[in-house]
Formats: structure tokens, sequence, C-alpha cells
């Protein structure tokens, strides 16, 4: 790992997101098919835990969200990972459909 790697910090609404993703995928496809989006998001941590930075900024949003970053779910790119970025971490806020209204769901966070 890389001397400027950040530390990837998931709060409790991502943790249930990625639980929720993860039902419905067991359910809808398979257990497989879910067990392929956490490996996926797995290496999807290892790239942002490296180049915190590669995310698309929510610049064009209002400035309660602006300062998010996304960045999508390698081989499951209609999920997004939405996070922050901090001098030691990245803080992992949601994982959400790319159809989900974030401004909504991003409020509580």
């Amino acid at each position: 790992m890389r001397s400027n790697a950040r530390e990837i910090v998931l709060r409790d609404t991502a943790k249930a997101d990625i639980l929720e993703v993860f039902i419905y995928l067991a359910t809808k496809a398979s257990a497989e098919v879910a067990d392929s989006f956490l490996d996926a998001l797995e290496i999807a941590w290892r790239l942002l835990e490296t180049f915190p930075s590669v995310g698309i900024e929510l610049s064009g949003y209002s400035s309660d969200i602006r300062t998010l970053r996304r960045w999508p779910v390698p081989k499951f790119t209609n999920y997004l990972v939405y996070y922050r970025l901090h001098a030691s971490n990245v803080d992992i806020l949601r994982v959400l459909h790319g159809s989900r209204d974030i401004r909504m769901l991003i409020k509580d966070c």
C-alpha cells in the first residue's frame, strides 16, 4: 500500500445499503452474484484507499452534498459509492443504485 493511502470508513448507512443490495441480488439473481458484488466492493475500496480523488465530484448539486464524490462499483456500475475525502480517511456514506435520489438520501449522513 502506498504511503498516501487513506483508511476506508464505512458509515452505518453504507453498511445498511450494502446489506440491502446483497439481499436483493441474492434473491433476484443468485448467491454467487451477491458474493460477486461484495468482491467488487473490495476492489472499489482498494482503489479509493490508494487513489481517493478518482471519484467524480458532485459539484452541480446543492451545497449540502457538493463535497461528495461518487465512484461506480466495478462490474456493478449501476451501483455507486458516495464518499467524502478527509485528511486520513475516505468516509463512505452510501452505496446506492444510480437511479436513487441522492439529494434525499444523503441529508441524514
